[in-house]
């Protein structure tokens, strides 16, 4: 499966060869998901239909990517399963998905905070779907409550591989940033690249959100976006309190939750197996993750190392200055 033209359309396709019943789900500033019945199979499904401006080679190359590493990480049981793509009449590319209940977003916004022991659970089978994903050379980018789904089987199953890579990839055609401010890593609102820390972080962000109603981040009554972003940069996350958390729960979303990725788990594989310690000292059964691909990951660092001892290190007023000049930058886009 291939994206091989796209040509944008100015509204939503109210039809789908092939499919019925079609009825708009949710919408994004890059999708819009309906909910239909394939013909053929009388299966429901999810359309997602991808909504980017920009139809150069490039992005095409990255629609091609994407679709390649969702179909390959979507037989995972905590990914949501790809069954196809199409264009509309309008020429609009489509995924067809998995269809699922709910996002674990809405499921805390109808009903409150889940249990600890709940969130645990769900944080160690996401880890799974991380690693492997990690192990095939793929990030996730845009780690949210939104884009942890529950499937019909009530397992909880990670959204959007094949759209976080496309929303970066258009961040410079179209203005905007390629994930979600409020769970999104420090090092990602500085435009630092990306490696595994960063899709930790964002799982941990996600947990602390369905642990407290809302994530370490959220933003103030009236509080400026910019004052957001640099409470992200400057200030430590805020400790989960024990009513919400056991104390080594707390203890390990701060370590991920840390601003430098060196300090975070070291991978998607430890940090499962941390949330899985804290489950066996609690006295709950140890929550089952599948993990796939190689045995031994790709060469995609956890985190930038330390320079060598006999190489200077920049002097601090000048990487602050920078810092600043990059947290402007990103500021301005953002405002605009």
């Amino acid at each position: 499966m291939k994206f091989r033209r796209y040509v944008p359309a100015t509204s939503a396709p109210t039809t789908f060869p092939g499919y019925a019943n079609i009825v708009e789900i949710a919408t994004g500033t890059f999708a819009t998901v309906y909910r239909g019945v394939e013909l053929g199979t009388k299966r429901a499904v999810a359309l997602k239909v991808i909504r980017v401006a920009d139809t150069s080679p490039r992005m095409v190359e990255v629609f091609n990517k994407e679709l390649g590493a969702l179909a390959l990480l979507s037989n995972h049981p905590n990914v949501t399963t790809l069954y196809g793509s199409f264009f509309t009449p309008e020429g609009r590319p489509v995924l067809v998905l998995e269809l699922c209940r709910e996002s674990l977003a809405q499921r805390v916004r109808q009903q409150g905070p889940l249990p600890p022991a709940e969130v645990i659970k769900v944080g160690v089978k996401i880890a799974g779907a991380l690693e492997t994903a990690h192990r095939s050379g793929f990030l996730h980018r845009d780690m949210k409550p939104q884009n942890i789904l529950l499937s019909q089987f009530g397992e909880p199953v990670l959204a959007d591989f094949g759209v976080a890579a496309l929303q970066a990839a258009a961040q410079s055609t179209e203005g905007v940033f390629g994930f979600t401010t409020l769970h999104a890593p420090p090092e990602a609102l500085e435009g630092q690249p990306l490696h595994p820390a960063a899709d930790i972080y964002g799982l941990a962000s996600s947990m602390y959100q369905l642990l407290l109603g809302h994530g370490p981040f959220a933003a103030y009554e009236g509080e400026a976006p910019a004052s957001v972003i640099l409470r992200i940069l400057r200030d430590p996350a805020p400790r989960p309190p024990l009513a919400a958390a056991p104390i080594a729960l707390a203890d390990l979303m701060e370590n991920a939750l840390a601003k430098d990725p060196a300090k975070r788990p070291a991978s998607a594989a430890v940090f499962a197996e941390s949330l899985r310690s804290i489950e066996a000292l609690a006295g709950w059964p140890q929550t089952p993750y599948v993990v796939w691909a190689s045995a031994t990951p790709p060469a995609l660092p956890t985190a930038v190392p330390d320079p060598p001892a006999e190489v200077a290190r920049p002097d601090e007023a000048a990487v602050a200055v920078a810092r600043e000049h990059i947290v402007a930058s990103r500021l301005s886009e953002l405002l605009q």
